[in-house]
């Protein structure tokens, strides 16, 4: 909670400072899929995940009339530094990414890569979005979109 929880709201536009002047500006919170798909393991995680979406909206709310427009966007499973453990050769990481994929996202099958939650996260900030506010977006290569359902045998 320490790490993810608190930024959003200790770096959130303050009143009477010149942010308030920013007619069409745009923040964004990075939360990630993990606010929408809890482990059994990572109750904390999904919280401060979840408090980043909370503080968006309440952001949201608070300075629209302002025209400052503040989302979310919910990355899934990148491939990162922070995904890829230390050491692991270019060989081997490709192989675990070719099962991961299918194993735990199931729309596109794959991490992401870097670039493309950069492209969502432009995109988000752009005009193109100008009339999107309090929205938390996945990108997440379907992950949070559900789950295949299984049958047992009959």
């Amino acid at each position: 909670m320490d790490i993810n929880s608190p930024s959003p709201s200790t770096t959130s536009p303050a009143p009477g400072t010149a942010r308030r002047a920013l007619l069409g500006a745009s923040a964004l919170g990075l939360a990630g899929a993990a606010a929408e798909q809890a482990r059994p393991d990572g109750g904390a995680y999904t919280a401060s995940k979840r408090a980043i979406q909370g503080l968006v909206k309440a952001a949201a709310l608070a300075y629209g009339t302002r025209g400052i427009r503040i989302n979310a966007i919910l990355p899934g499973t990148t491939d990162t530094a922070f995904v890829r453990p230390a050491g692991v050769p270019d060989e081997a990481w490709v192989q675990f990414k070719k099962a991961y994929g299918p194993l735990n996202i199931e729309g596109l099958e794959r991490m992401a890569e870097p670039e493309e939650i950069a492209r969502a996260i432009l995109a988000l900030t752009s005009d193109d979005f100008g009339y999107q506010t309090g929205a938390s977006v996945p990108v997440d290569g379907g992950a949070t979109a559900g789950r295949r359902m299984v049958l047992p045998p009959h």
